[in-house]
């Protein structure tokens, strides 16, 4: 694992940073709490919300000039949701050549996955394993999901218009930036 972190570390400076799309998953729901609280002098914050509920997977898309894809399940993301999502959503925002890069989870690992790309132009590259920190949308959600946590949705159905609504108003430079936090296009 460490040599094939290294490994990619390394090639980082040889890969068109215009040409990288990346993907991933992640979740939201009403269970979200916030990260921090106030409250009065010796007494405890109250920061965790006490509901239960529906989990929504959301599958998203970025590269250097944005974002690229954005979808939703309920539940949790199989193959067929992630092909059809690749359909629908990422593979419209593809050019030819881009390498869409993801981790190792078995679901991207399909050949129907690489094919769906492949019908698009584009090619998969896999992260190391345990390599988060090298794959920018893992920022974005943070952001994402820190201000979701701050406007605590009350019902189900809102977390997906909000999370769409903070995805949509975030600004192409910091697509951009998160990229290049991330060792590619140094250059750029």
């Amino acid at each position: 694992m460490v040599r094939a972190r290294e490994e990619f570390i390394a090639a980082q400076p040889e890969l068109d940073a215009l040409k990288l799309v990346f993907v991933d998953e992640t979740w939201a729901g009403l269970a979200m709490s916030r990260n921090y609280g106030w409250s009065p002098e010796g007494e405890d914050a109250v920061i965790h919300r006490q509901i239960r509920g529906k989990k929504l997977s959301v599958i998203g898309a970025m590269a250097m000039d944005g974002e690229r894809g954005l979808g939703f399940v309920e539940g949790g993301v199989n193959g067929e949701h992630f092909v059809a999502w690749i359909h629908e959503e990422l593979g419209p925002n593809l050019h030819e050549g881009d390498l869409v890069v993801m981790d190792n989870l078995r679901v991207h690992k399909m050949v129907a996955v690489r094919e769906a790309l492949e019908s698009y132009g584009a090619k998969p590259l896999f992260l190391p394993a345990y390599s988060p920190e090298l794959n920018p949308i893992e920022l974005i959600w943070g952001a994402v999901k820190n201000v979701l946590r701050g406007m605590l949705p009350r019902y189900f159905d809102m977390v997906q218009d909000v999370f769409r609504e903070i995805w949509e108003t975030l600004p192409s430079e910091v697509f951009a930036r998160t990229v290049r936090h991330c060792g590619y296009a140094a250059s750029c």
